[in-house]
């Protein structure tokens, strides 16, 4: 019996999913708050009230991106089968793009070195047309 996630790992989940929304949501918040904490200083000019605004929420962006490229980094490396070439990486991103369009009917997780050790082709068929039209 499987028991349910837990309110912060569902959290997580969803942030690692959604990882430039959460930095976007994330700017958002801290330009507003960094406008609405310069505008009660009064002796400041509003010029320099907005710029300090957006120092402070690009600041707070680059942390957050560190900290998604930090948890991307400890989450690929802590999935089995994290050794991944990247041609299959480039091949699944691609595929998900196909099944949401409804182009493909298939699995979403290709291993483009087993279809090579298969003597399938692993190339997609775009990479295909990309050779075939250099070769001439």
């Amino acid at each position: 019996m499987a028991e349910s996630p837990s309110s912060i790992e569902s959290i997580r989940n969803w942030i690692v999913e959604h990882k430039l929304r959460t930095v976007g949501c994330l700017w958002l918040s801290g330009i507003g708050s960094s406008i609405a904490y310069n505008w009660s200083r009064p002796n400041m000019k509003p010029s320099v009230k907005i710029i300090h605004a957006r120092l402070h929420a690009q600041a707070l962006t680059l942390a957050a991106l560190a900290g998604a490229a930090v948890v991307e980094y400890y989450d690929h490396q802590s999935k089995p089968g994290s050794n991944v070439d990247v041609h299959t990486e480039l091949i699944q991103y691609r595929r998900k793009q196909l099944i949401k369009q409804g182009t493909v009917d298939e699995d979403l997780i290709v291993d483009s070195v087993a279809r090579k050790t298969n003597g399938s082709c692993p190339l997609m068929p775009e990479e295909v047309g990309l050779l075939l039209r250099a070769m001439g």
